[in-house]
Parts: C-alpha cells; structure tokens; sequence
C-alpha cells in the first residue's frame, strides 16, 4: 500500500509542476524551484524566453549564473532551490540549452 501513496504523491507532484510551469512560461516568469520540485523537473518544464517578466510578489528577480545543460539529470544535479529560471533561446549551443538562474526575493 505504501508504493501506491508513494505514486499517487509523484504523480500530484508532477501534475503540480506542469501547472506551475504552464503559468511561467505564459506569463514569462522563470520558474522558482521549490524543493518537492528539483527531482522531477524536466528541461522542457522552464519557459523559454529572452525577456523575464517578473511577478507582482517578487522584490528582485536578477540573473545570477548561467550554465549549459544538456540532459534533465544534469538540470537536476545543477538546480538550487529558491532558485527561478529559465532557457536563453538567443544563445545558441550545438548541443544543449543555456540556462539563466535567476535569484529571487519575495515579498
């Protein structure tokens, strides 16, 4: 019974990560990563976009690092929680996505 709970949690997770992420990438925010999040999380989840919008709630919202990723794990081993952010599609790589982390402070 426990391995079905455990399912039923990472498929609400999951569930709860796509409609997080559907909202950032309409409304051209980076996607904060929350800690239920970062083993979940999936290249094609952060929006992509140049320009970030920033939310009404978040004071500052300044990129920090840029890295280059090409699988969801390594997206995985180099996410920090607390952490938004998003895919560069104006810098191009051969193989791979330029990530831009961007560190937030809330209200």
């Amino acid at each position: 019974m426990n391995n079905l709970n455990e399912l039923a949690d990472l498929h609400n997770r999951r569930a709860n990560l796509e409609l997080v992420s559907k909202q950032a990438k309409a409304h051209g925010y980076p996607l904060l990563i929350w800690p239920e999040d970062k083993a979940l999380l999936r290249i094609a989840d952060l929006p992509v976009f140049v320009k970030v919008n920033q939310p009404v709630n978040w004071v500052k919202c300044e990129p920090s690092m840029t890295f280059r990723v090409t699988s969801d794990q390594q997206l995985r081993d180099l996410v920090k929680v607390d952490r938004a952010y998003s895919i560069n599609p104006a810098v191009q790589h051969i193989t791979g996505y330029h990530l831009v982390e961007y560190r937030v402070e809330s209200r």
